[in-house]
């Protein structure tokens, strides 16, 4: 009877005598050719067509590389320029030349005082706004035209007894657009030109 084989479990490696196979030089050499040459193909098929829009053989065009490099390397688009913070309107964007201004303030008023506090705004500039009174006020948000003079000049908006009042404003038109109210606080963000505040001589 013929009794099984038995199995050295010892790693090979290990075993005396075994040595390790380290490939020749002459195979290293024709590895790292071979590498230089792939490299060398994805750096003209897809490197420099797509990063730098160079498409020495006319595969990066092919393969939709090229494309890749035109539309990254456009130039942008520059923001509107000009003194007149007035939006240009690009479909439903309304771009300004100039940032976002942010104001608040608290104004406090003594018995039979009054306070109008007015933003100067180009034609369709948006302000959003946002007061409070510390009790009912009677108000009057109205806006006036460059160079009109006399009352007619004067558009009202809204003159409803408020409190507080938080929404977003268009102007009309070219001039000083603002409240008339007892003491409140305020916050605006819009793009405003100058600003004034019209108190009683005392």
């Amino acid at each position: 009877m013929k009794r099984p084989k038995q199995y050295d479990e010892t790693n090979a490696d290990d075993r005396p005598g075994t040595a390790l196979q380290v490939p020749s030089a002459k195979t290293l050499a024709i590895a790292s050719v071979l590498a230089l040459c792939g490299a060398v193909v994805i750096l003209l098929t897809a490197v420099l067509p797509a990063e730098y829009g160079i498409d020495p053989l006319g595969i990066g065009r092919r393969l939709g590389f090229l494309a890749m490099s035109e539309t990254a390397m456009s130039e942008p688009v520059p923001p509107p320029t000009g003194t007149v913070l007035a939006p240009v309107q690009e479909g439903n964007i309304a771009l300004y030349p100039g940032p976002y201004k942010v104001d608040a303030r608290t104004f406090v008023l003594g018995p039979y005082e009054y306070l109008e506090f007015k933003y100067h705004l180009a034609k369709d500039a948006t302000m959003l706004f946002s007061w409070e009174a510390t009790a009912n006020v009677q108000h009057d948000f109205h806006g006036d035209r460059d160079g009109a003079k006399g009352d007619e000049a004067t558009t009202s908006y809204d003159k409803q007894p408020r409190r507080k009042a938080e929404g977003s404003f268009t102007a009309p038109f070219s001039g000083i657009h603002g409240w008339y109210w007892v003491p409140i606080y305020l916050l605006f963000l819009n793009h405003y030109q100058r600003q004034k505040a019209y108190r009683p001589h005392r």
